[in-house]
């Protein structure tokens, strides 16, 4: 092997290579504390990035359908009418993703272009909204 040839050193979220030399995230030249893109040689780390890059993908669109930018949480607040904190309400709702899940490892899902895949994503956007509530919202 030569030193002249460029070395992977992991992928970026699109697939990309990053090889020796080249920017790991070249959206807008900054590594914004390392939570942009960087190169990610180990396929666990790569298959995260890409999950959570997806998963944010997901939250804003779903955001957009059932609130807005000045009350991101305006849907989760709504478990407060029937005498539900908000956090409860978030965990009820996971809860209701990782029984999907639990079901469609033991069963073909009766709703085709439903897959677990699908569900994984959502669960984890619950704990992390549960999350952003805890750190925003919560006192």
């Amino acid at each position: 092997m030569t030193t002249d040839e460029p070395t992977v050193l992991g992928y970026r979220i699109d697939g990309e290579p990053v090889k020796r030399g080249e920017p790991s995230w070249d959206c807008d030249g900054v590594d914004h504390a390392g939570l942009k893109s960087l190169a990610v040689p180990n396929p666990l780390h790569r298959s995260m990035e890409v999950t959570f890059a997806r998963c944010l993908e997901i939250s804003r669109a779903k955001n957009a359908d059932y609130a807005d930018n000045a009350d991101p949480f305006a849907n989760f607040r709504r478990s407060e009418v029937v005498g539900v904190p908000v956090a409860r309400g978030i965990l009820v709702r996971l809860m209701d993703k990782v029984a999907r899940v639990s079901n469609l490892l033991e069963h073909p899902p009766a709703v085709a272009d439903e897959k677990v895949a699908d569900t994984l994503e959502d669960a984890i956007n619950y704990l992390a909204i549960l999350k952003a509530w805890l750190e925003l919202e919560e006192p």
